[in-house]
């Protein structure tokens, strides 16, 4: 057996393992949850790209995209009369980016501010019962979420911004607003302690939570499994990549999507036409959303983890070989699936257990 073969079979024996002990663990009633454990390695496909055999999906996409690419020049010359016209779209797409990259700015600045507050109040002597202080800092940070959004959103809406200024908006949200809830629960205990006049205990300094604002994981730790060596290169080559993957998503666009949807009459053409021609896009939605993973999933995170020494780059498992669609969305994205588990399923489990409990004893009472 070769050692993807091998690979691929410890990593089942583990997940089957995994299911065996939970289901052990769910029949004599406890539930215990797994912290999120950081480790130095590789992303799959890095792992993958070594063996010769692998590659060859990586070279076969890259034919599709030279192919793409021949065809929008000779489109372009002949045609249009006038060389890269195609790359309109990318142009549309990013019409807003500097307003948008300004508004990212404050975005972050906000979360400086957020740190700050959070740090003066972690230092302040506890006088007396603190509890009206502790609710008071937990409504502020809900407030500072809601207007987080808000303000990110209404930015989005009021520019009208399109397809690529709007997915950095709201991913940037999303990634910003998860991290802080991240950052706030982590240090919320040690917030605590340093008030209660444990000197042992030290806040996160501002570079540990600069570090954690721009490494690729949404949970956060003091430190983080480091690299000595960092390779420009190799990011470079990832960065060179991520912008082939927005020219193969813009030919897939200009030379395909974009000529089907504008011939459609679709108050003329019957139901049952539309339905077949819709076919016709399941292949450019296919490239697109290939391209999405490879460029957000593999190369934009492996560039900063690059830059950053950031050890643990496994963001994603093998969800090619999933059997079901929740095996299927847990490893698809797993940066954002630990954080999830951390804060979302572990949460609702705890409360669903109290909820649990303080009925059993209402029901014995």
């Amino acid at each position: 057996m070769d050692e993807q073969g091998e690979v691929r079979c410890r990593t089942r024996e583990k997940e089957h393992g995994a299911m065996a002990e939970g289901g052990k663990r769910e029949q004599k009633g406890v539930m215990e949850f797994r912290p999120k454990h950081f480790e130095d390695r590789d992303s799959l496909l890095t792992i993958m790209y070594r063996q010769n055999d692998s590659s060859i999906v990586f070279h076969v996409f890259c034919g599709i995209f030279i192919l793409f690419f021949l065809r929008a020049c000779i489109d372009d010359i002949f045609v249009h009369k006038m060389p890269l016209y195609h790359t309109w779209l990318i142009w549309w797409n990013f019409a807003y980016f500097i307003p948008t990259m300004f508004v990212w700015t404050l975005m972050f600045l906000s979360t400086l501010c957020l740190y700050a507050g959070y740090k003066h109040w972690a230092y302040q002597a506890v006088k007396g019962d603190s509890s009206g202080s502790e609710k008071f800092v937990v409504a502020a940070y809900i407030f500072y979420q809601i207007c987080f959004f808000y303000y990110s959103l209404r930015f989005l809406f009021n520019w009208q911004l399109n397809c690529a200024c709007s997915f950095i908006i709201t991913c940037e949200t999303t990634r910003i607003a998860m991290k802080m809830h991240s950052f706030v629960r982590e240090n919320w205990q040690r917030a605590l302690q340093i008030r209660s006049g444990n000197t042992d205990m030290t806040f996160p300094t501002v570079k540990q939570f600069l570090y954690y604002q721009f490494c690729p994981t949404f949970i956060y730790r003091d430190e983080y499994p480091m690299r000595s060596t960092r390779c420009l290169k190799t990011a470079g080559i990832y960065f060179v990549q991520i912008l082939c993957l927005i020219e193969f998503v813009n030919l897939a666009f200009t030379q395909y999507v974009f000529p089907w949807l504008s011939s459609q009459d679709y108050r003329a053409t019957p139901v049952s036409t539309i339905a077949l021609s819709l076919f016709a896009g399941i292949l450019p939605g296919i490239i697109c959303l290939l391209c999405l993973f490879y460029g957000l999933l593999h190369c934009w995170l492996n560039i900063f983890s690059e830059l950053m020494y950031f050890g643990d780059r496994r963001f994603y498992a093998n969800w090619w070989e999933s059997e079901n669609m929740a095996e299927y969305y847990r490893n698809w994205n797993l940066v954002v699936h630990d954080w999830l588990y951390a804060y979302i399923f572990r949460d609702i489990s705890n409360v669903s257990r109290i909820i649990f409990y303080i009925n059993l004893l209402t029901n014995i009472l």
